[in-house]
C-alpha cells in the first residue's frame, strides 16, 4: 500500500478535450475539457478537474458525482424535478441514475469525484 499523499495544483492541470456528445447539446457550444488526476479500481473511482463553456446540454449520471464549483455559474434541472442554480464556492452532489439538463451561464470550472456505488 502506498503511503504517499497525492497533490495537484488545479491551476497547473493540463486540460484535454472531454467532448459532450453532439446529440446531447441542446443549445450553444458547450465545449468541455478536463483532466482525470486519480483513477482507482479501473474507473470505479475517479477525481479530477473539468471546465465547460456556456451552453445547454443533457447529461445522465452513470455514477455518483460530488463536485466543487471553483469558477462560473450554471443551472441544472433534474428531468421531472427540481432546478438548482450553483456558482463558485458551492458543493454539489449528483446521484447515480439522475437525468439532467445543464445550462452553463458563465464558463464553469469544477473539481469532481466520481464513484460507482
Amino acid at each position: 500500500m502506498r503511503k504517499k499523499i497525492f497533490t495537484r495544483t488545479i491551476r497547473k492541470c493540463r486540460l484535454s478535450a472531454m467532448p459532450i456528445p453532439p446529440g446531447q447539446v441542446v443549445s450553444g457550444r458547450a465545449v468541455a475539457r478536463g483532466s482525470v488526476a486519480v483513477e482507482i479500481a479501473r474507473g470505479k473511482y475517479m477525481a479530477g478537474v473539468w471546465e465547460c463553456s456556456p451552453g445547454t446540454f443533457d447529461w445522465d449520471y452513470d455514477a455518483e458525482e460530488t463536485c466543487t464549483i471553483i469558477k462560473g455559474e450554471a443551472s441544472v434541472r433534474v428531468r421531472g424535478g427540481e432546478m438548482v442554480d450553483f456558482r463558485a464556492g458551492d458543493l454539489v452532489h449528483f446521484r447515480k441514475g439522475m437525468k439532467t439538463r445543464w445550462t452553463v451561464k458563465k464558463k464553469i470550472l469544477k473539481t469532481f469525484v466520481l464513484y460507482d456505488a
